[in-house]
């Protein structure tokens, strides 16, 4: 069963996938915690995951994001000391993706299908 679909305020791409169902306790990645029942490709979507986050936070600014939310500069620092991993890993549990809003998804058979008429075309 594929996780449901979430309502976004903003228009932002989002790949969801259909995870297997998992059972782990506190998450924290970038404390060095592992998760003995997480998958490998389930820690590497969450490493993933927080670096677009933390990217994203350094290319907007700390203090910005802190006013466009409501919040301390502080609380966003601090959030950084774990709590951005633990919501990354949470992410990659769940089956979603963080992609910039940049960026476009397609589905893979919709590729497919291109590539098969593109090879197809230079082939006459």
């Amino acid at each position: 069963m594929s996780p449901p679909l979430l309502s976004n305020p903003v228009p932002t791409p989002v790949q969801v996938a259909a995870v297997t169902p998992l059972a782990f306790g506190p998450v924290g990645l970038s404390k060095g915690l592992f998760m003995s029942k997480v998958s490998e490709q389930i820690s590497t979507s969450a490493r993933k995951n927080e670096t677009e986050i933390l990217c994203a936070l350094a290319d907007v600014g700390q203090k910005n994001v802190a006013d466009l939310i409501g919040i301390n500069e502080a609380t966003v620092s601090h959030w950084k000391e774990g709590k951005i991993a633990d919501m990354a890993a949470f992410l990659a549990a769940a089956g979603l993706k963080i992609v910039r809003r940049d960026v476009e998804i397609v589905d893979p058979k919709y590729l497919d299908a291109l590539r098969f008429l593109v090879k197809r075309s230079l082939e006459e």
